[in-house]
């Protein structure tokens, strides 16, 4: 596994990598193999980890649950010690099924000054989190992992900013189930019809729903050095 600061990931971002989720990661082990690690991939590699302290895992879209299909993302966290901390499932995924299966099976699930959740890039019926973080310091209470006692932390876009053209979502998820019938990843194809679609607005928010989040991972991290 490498690691390393934003400019060295942009010197390979062009490459034609596949994305490896915590499965398909398992499977490579000992092989020489180079992709774009998932929110499931990083949160396996940080469950083996040492230490009783959380880590935190960054990302801007989660998967979910869509037409009965459970992204990986949601049976990693079954299992994982540590936090992750999205904006939102993505808008393709089913977000009351998606929390409901998260829920039942003991995941916390919280909003970052928010009591609720109502979608990602696009606005979505809203529906109701565990419980809401005002601040940093309320955080503190995360400090330490529980075994199969997962966290996700929902930091949202504000609602003033999402796209409010539908149907744009609506043919970005269909070429996106085309492409999966043709073997092709899904979730690729609906981020390149929607940025398209969008004249570039989907990625753009997509990246500053990320740098809100990793934002938000350095404060909370500076509380838990506190602790």
């Amino acid at each position: 596994m490498r690691g390393g600061l934003l400019h060295h990931f942009l010197e390979v971002r062009g490459k034609n990598w596949p994305r490896l989720n915590s499965r398909e990661l398992a499977e490579s082990k000992g092989s020489a193999i180079s992709g774009f690690l998932t929110a499931s991939a990083l949160l396996r590699i940080a469950a083996a980890l040492p230490g009783e302290r959380r880590r935190i895992i960054v990302t801007a879209g989660m998967g979910g649950i869509r037409g009965g299909n459970i992204s990986v993302d949601l049976h990693e966290l079954l299992y994982s010690p540590d936090l992750l901390l999205a904006s939102a499932f993505k808008d393709s995924q089913e977000l009351e099924t998606s929390l409901d299966f998260l829920r039942e099976r003991g995941v916390r699930l919280l909003g970052w000054q928010c009591e609720r959740l109502d979608g990602f890039l696009f606005r979505e019926d809203s529906h109701a989190l565990d419980s809401s973080l005002k601040t940093e310091k309320e955080a503190q209470q995360l400090f330490s992992r529980e075994d199969g006692k997962s966290v996700v932390l929902f930091n949202p876009l504000p609602p003033s900013v999402r796209i409010k053209e539908r149907e744009m979502l609506a043919e970005a998820i269909k070429r996106g189930e085309e492409a999966h019938r043709a073997g092709v990843d899904f979730h690729p194809v609906v981020n390149e019809a929607l940025d398209r679609a969008s004249s570039g607005r989907a990625s753009l928010l997509q990246l500053l729903a990320l740098i809100a989040n990793i934002l938000l991972a350095f404060r909370l991290n500076a509380e838990w050095e506190e602790i």
